[in-house]
Formats: structure tokens, sequence, C-alpha cells
């Protein structure tokens, strides 16, 4: 049997690309390695009911696909308030809404030179930017010492990567999207967003615990090959991780694009109250391997809070539990959960991090045609968030489809439905 489509990984983009596809008519499998759907998209739980993101938690105002899927699916969105803070030389410190000093006004200006994100590799401005990195530009502003710690902090925390690997035209892009710093979470956690995703699909489209070892062209399009099972289609997605895609053999034809990617984690603390309200930025210790703290879920019901040790850097579970403490003198109320994204072999990383040169590689996954194509947050011009994959998503769906296809409210129940009923009447009509 040939399959339409075969996507590889059930994240984000892998379930919202089978969900677009599947809704136009197209025969999809869905191939995951792990157990489980949804990616790095997962909410954790604790023994007293509590839960925390482990995963993708923010959505930034204008991350306009998520946001509509999110109403197409019935699922709540809510404010992201609650406490932060950045960690700056080992201390917890004030967290701003955006670079201190003239980092924010110079990246102000940067963005305004933008003319258009259809093709970045081609516009002027942004092709001058990425030949430079983070630190160059940072140095170059004649910040105070104090707001040079805190704007390397942050963009350290925020991209799980040093900022002297990190593109400067990656930054502008960014400032570029930033109108207010509005922000939302997920009602129940980011996962319920996968999980509505996946029950959109038919059972016999997902398959967990297929690790897939090679993709080989044939006249027909594709030949799949997990170690149980091989699948024959006229096209593959490719939506898992670099780290993880770089284990699969692939067409001679198919060059893979250098993409850099960020390390760390979270370690999740769950406490009876919130012990930050005593003293938010304390300096009775140093740890000099957090990024930020923050409150995680602040939104659930359940008694009792989950403080986020949020590190780029080797953080062990002791270390942050030790570091909260000696700030705010309270003993967590369960054991603390440790979720590092880099050390998983099913995903090799936290999100990209893109690198000076970064333009070409984000080309060379948007040319990629024929049976193999590319998608996932690492192949958009701003990644790192599940906007961004599916922002890829429905772009390689469009693609495959031969036209541009409407977006998330083709999956709300009600167009579902109609779509249910239409084809019932094209069942009897066929009769």
């Amino acid at each position: 049997m040939i399959h339409d489509v075969i996507v590889v990984g059930a994240g984000a983009a892998g379930l919202y690309a089978a969900a677009l596809l599947s809704s136009q008519g197209a025969d999809v499998r869905l191939l995951e390695a792990t157990d489980r759907v949804g990616g790095r998209v997962r909410t954790v739980g604790f023994p007293n009911g509590l839960w925390a993101n482990a995963g993708a938690e923010w959505i930034n105002s204008d991350h306009e696909i998520v946001i509509a899927l999110a109403k197409a699916l019935n699922i709540e969105l809510v404010p992201a308030d609650g406490f932060e803070a950045a960690v700056v030389d080992g201390y917890p410190e004030p967290m701003p809404p955006e670079l201190p000093g003239p980092a924010g006004e110079s990246l102000a200006s940067m963005a305004a030179e933008i003319t258009s994100l259809d093709e970045p590799w081609n516009d002027p401005a942004l092709r001058s930017l990425d030949q430079l990195n983070a630190v160059t530009w940072l140095t170059s502003l004649g910040m105070t010492p104090r707001d040079y710690q805190l704007a390397y902090a942050m963009l350290r925390g925020e991209n799980m990567i040093e900022p002297a690997a990190l593109s400067l035209a990656y930054l502008a892009v960014i400032a570029r999207g930033e109108d207010d710093d509005r922000g939302w979470r997920v009602r129940h956690g980011t996962e319920a967003l996968t999980d509505a995703l996946a029950a959109l699909l038919p059972s016999n489209v997902v398959r967990t615990g297929a690790t897939v070892a090679a993709i080989h062209d044939r006249p027909h399009g594709v030949t799949v090959d997990c170690q149980e099972i091989s699948l024959d289609a006229r096209s593959v997605v490719l939506t898992a991780p670099p780290p993880a895609l770089r284990r699969i053999q692939l067409p001679d034809r198919v060059v893979l694009p250098s993409l850099q990617t960020g390390s760390g984690g979270k370690v999740l603390v769950p406490y009876r109250d919130r012990p930050w309200e005593r003293s938010e930025f304390p300096r009775t210790h140093r740890e000099p391997n957090l990024d930020f703290i923050y409150h995680n879920a602040p939104q659930q019901s359940a008694d009792g809070v989950v403080l986020t040790a949020y590190a780029s850097q080797p953080l062990t579970t002791a270390h942050a539990v030790t570091a909260f403490e000696r700030w705010y003198g309270e003993s967590p109320s369960a054991e603390s959960i440790d979720v590092r994204w880099h050390e998983m072999p099913s995903y090799g990383c936290t999100y990209s991090a893109p690198q000076p040169g970064y333009l070409d590689t984000l080309r060379a996954h948007r040319a990629m045609n024929g049976p193999v194509l590319f998608a996932g947050e690492h192949t958009e011009i701003v990644s790192g968030y599940v906007n961004s994959a599916l922002m890829s998503a429905q772009r390689v769906a469009s693609q495959l489809l031969g036209y541009e296809i409407g977006g998330p409210e083709i999956l709300s129940p009600r167009v579902q439905r109609g779509r249910a009923k239409a084809a019932d009447r094209i069942d009897e009509a066929s009769r």
C-alpha cells in the first residue's frame, strides 16, 4: 500500500501537519519514536494534584496560529502572569519586559530596517546582521556592567545557548514581532493542545514506538524503514528535531541543513505556598548555573505552586532545590521533577538556537522539494515556539496539497462535523 504522506515525529508540527492533511482527505501515517505524542510539549503531574509544563509553555501575542488553534479546539488560554526573575551572576533579579539599557533600543532600530520576512535570506538588513553574533553587538553598545550582565543572562536563558553563538539577525527578527509584552498560557497545560490534535486523527494514523532508521527514494516516492515495519508513501515530512534527524539515513540527494540547537531544561520544584513572596530577590546564596526562575502554571486550581529552575548550564536537581531553600527558606512539598530535553535521544535538544549564517540554513530547509520535506520549529524564521512548529506544518501541508490551506479553523468541531456529513452524502450517492 502506498500512503499519500508519512509524517515523522508526533510533536506539535507533526500532529498539526497530519491533522491538516487528513482533514483534506489525504491518507496519512504519523510515526513517533517514543511511547507518547506531543514531543517537547509535555505536562507533568505531582502526587498532590499539582501539575507543570515540562516543555513548551509560552504563547506570545503575535502567535496567531496557536491562538487560532486554541479557539478552534475550544482550549482556553489565560494571561501568562506570575512571578518571574532572571538570575544574574548567580542571584535572582527582576525580569524587565525587554533587554536593558541601549540594547532594547538598538534591537528595535534594527528590526525597523527589516523589509520582509517572506524571504528573509534576501533582506539586505538581515543579511548584514546575520554575519554578527550577539556578544559582538552587546560589547559595541557601551553598556554599564550591570546592564550587560542582565542582557547576557536574558539572551542565554531565552535561547538556551551562549550569546556568542547567536545570530544578531535572529534577535532582530524576534524584536520585529514583539508589539507588546502580553503573553498567554494554556489553562490546563500546553499538552492539552497536542492531545486535542491527536484526538482528531483516526486511530490507525498514529504509530508510537516507531523509530525511523532510514528513508529510501523509490519510483513512487519513498520507503520509510523502522525497526519493525516499512511503509511506502508519495511524500515524507520530517518534523523531528535536528539531533534526532541526524540519526536517520537519508537519500544521498537530501542534505540535512546544519542548525545549532540549545541544551538544558527545567527543574520543577513543588511547594505548599509561594515562598518567593517572603523575599523575591534575595542575595543569600549564589547559583551561577541558573538562568531564570518562575512560577510554572500559576492558573491551576490545585493547592500549592511549582517553582521552576530554568537552566542552559549543567544544573542538578539538588543544586536547584538548595538554591531555592537558601533564597526562600522553605523545603519542597514533594519530590522535584527534572526534565533535560537535550539528554533524551528522541529529541537531543531544547529548541533551535540560530547561529550566524542561519538565513542560509533556513533557505536550505525551504528549498527542499520532491518527496522529502522538512517541518518543525527549527524550520521557521522565528523558532523555538509551538507557534513556530504550527507555522511550519501549515506551510508544508499547503505545499503538499498544492493550495493554501485555511488554517486552524478547518479543524474546529463544527467544520469537521460538516465534513463528516458531506462524506456520508458522497458515500450514499456512490451506492
